[in-house]
C-alpha cells in the first residue's frame, strides 16, 4: 500500500511543503501529532471522552502523512542524512510506544492481557522492519507493511470503536488479567 497509496500521497502533498523547510523540522512535528494523540489519552485513560478517539485518529493520520513526507523532502533538497534517519527513526520508536499505550486507551483496556497484545503486535513490526532495513539496506516489505498498513488500521479501529463502542469485546477477552 506504500507504493501505491501512501507515497503518491505525500509526492502530492509535497509541492505544498516550502523548499526551505529542514525535513527534521518535518519529523518534529509529526512526532508532535503523534504526541498530541497519545497524551490526553494518557490523562484520561479508558474512562476517556469519546471525542479523545477521534482526535487519536486524526492526529495518527497527520502524523503518517508528515513521516511520510520527511523522507521525500530530505530527498528533493538534497539533506538526507544517517544522522537525519537517525531522529527519524528514534522518533518513530517513541511514537511506536506510545501508540500501544494509546490504543490500548481507546480499546479500554488497562492491565490485562490485551495490552501485551497490542505491544507485541505494534512494536515488533516496527522492530523488525528496522532490523529488515538495516541488513538488507532497503526498506520493502510484502503485503503487509507494518508502518503503512499498521497505522491505518489503528485510526480506522479507532473511528469504528467512536461509532460502534468495543461492544462484546468488553466482556470477553479484555478481562483476561495477567498474573
Amino acid at each position: 500500500s506504500y507504493r501505491n497509496i501512501w507515497s503518491p500521497m505525500a509526492e502530492r502533498l509535497l509541492p505544498y511543503v516550502p523548499i526551505n523547510v529542514a525535513p527534521n523540522l518535518l519529523t518534529m512535528v509529526a512526532f508532535m501529532f503523534s504526541m498530541a494523540g497519545w497524551l490526553p489519552l494518557l490523562y484520561w485513560g479508558p474512562q476517556r471522552p469519546d471525542w479523545l478517539t477521534v482526535l487519536f485518529a486524526v492526529t495518527l493520520f497527520i502524523y503518517q502523512q508528515l513521516d511520510n513526507l520527511d523522507g521525500k523532502q530530505a530527498r528533493r533538497t538534497g539533506t538526507s542524512s544517517p544522522l537525519g534517519m537517525l531522529f527519524d527513526h528514534g522518533l518513530d520508536t517513541i511514537t511506536a510506544y506510545s501508540l500501544t499505550i494509546s490504543f490500548a486507551a481507546v480499546l479500554g483496556a488497562t492491565e490485562n492481557m490485551l495490552v501485551t497484545t497490542v505491544f507485541v503486535f505494534i512494536t515488533s513490526g516496527f522492530y523488525l522492519g528496522t532490523l529488515w532495513q538495516y541488513y538488507t539496506k532497503v526498506m520493502e516489505y510484502g503485503w503487509y507493511s507494518p508502518p503503512d498498513d499498521g497505522i491505518p488500521t489503528l485510526y480506522g479501529l479507532a473511528i469504528l470503536i467512536y461509532f460502534m463502542g468495543t461492544g462484546p469485546l468488553e466482556w470477553t477477552y479484555w478481562d483476561w488479567k495477567m498474573r
